[in-house]
């Protein structure tokens, strides 16, 4: 009985939030989930093929996160970005689509933010977001970026949650689905947080959540054990 659903085919999305919010840890978790078809936050998942682009950070501390969330090393396809910005950014993105085998139909960026010569200047960000929306629609993939969120104090922050990304309002104004995650009173040392989902065509959702496990799940419940890979399992893949 809605429009839409989490990031549409064919159109970019954006998950924000502070370093060490989790914004990677909810992403890696939802493309695994997704693709084995194991329901994510109470909403049904169609199995879709997905290749993460990650820049801001390495493949040793990618290996030590997959760890944390009891995936194996291999188990996630994913390719290492070079720095670049704006244009160059956009062809990589291009190219890592077109020598994906099967071609994805979720492609998140990991620091999207990081792609652009100026994340603040709507002259930078708007011909960027114009070419990421393009290729989206030329590759009916849902891309969703991830990106920062600017820093406040407990108790303030902004009245709309899409106005918490990092940068120029066109991340935003560009983008389809929005999600934030926020930490609840303010402590980025505590393991809750908040998750807004905001589609730009249904309702808002939001979820209260704590690392349980390495992941971010609903009141701390386990996840589902057909996903999740002992130590022992992890190091006989490896």
């Amino acid at each position: 009985d809605q429009f839409d659903g989490w990031f549409p085919l064919g159109s970019p999305s954006l998950v924000g939030g502070s370093s060490g919010s989790g914004k990677t840890t909810f992403m890696l978790d939802l493309c695994v989930r997704q693709k084995t078809g194991t329901p994510f936050y109470g909403h049904e998942t169609y199995g879709r093929p997905y290749l993460v682009l990650m820049l801001d950070r390495g493949e040793d501390s990618h290996t030590r996160t997959m760890r944390r969330l009891g995936f194996a090393t291999d188990q996630v396809p994913i390719k290492f970005l070079h720095a670049a910005v704006d244009g160059e950014a956009s062809q990589q993105i291009i190219d890592s689509i077109e020598q994906s085998n099967p071609t994805p139909e979720i492609v998140f960026i990991e620091g999207i933010d990081m792609l652009v010569s100026d994340p603040n200047a709507l002259a930078v960000v708007m011909p960027f977001m114009h070419e990421i929306q393009q290729i989206a629609t030329h590759f009916h993939v849902a891309i969703v970026g991830s990106c920062g969120a600017p820093k406040s104090k407990p108790k303030e922050g902004y009245t709309a949650k899409r106005d918490t990304i990092f940068g120029s309002a066109v991340w935003s104004r560009m983008s389809e689905t929005i999600v934030t995650l926020q930490y609840p009173e303010g402590d980025d040392t505590a393991d809750r947080r908040t998750i807004s989902v905001l589609p730009r065509n249904a309702r808002a959702e939001q979820f209260d959540t704590e690392f349980y496990q390495g992941k971010l799940s609903i009141s701390g419940a386990p996840e589902p054990s057909e996903i999740r890979l002992t130590q022992t399992q992890i190091r006989a893949i490896d």
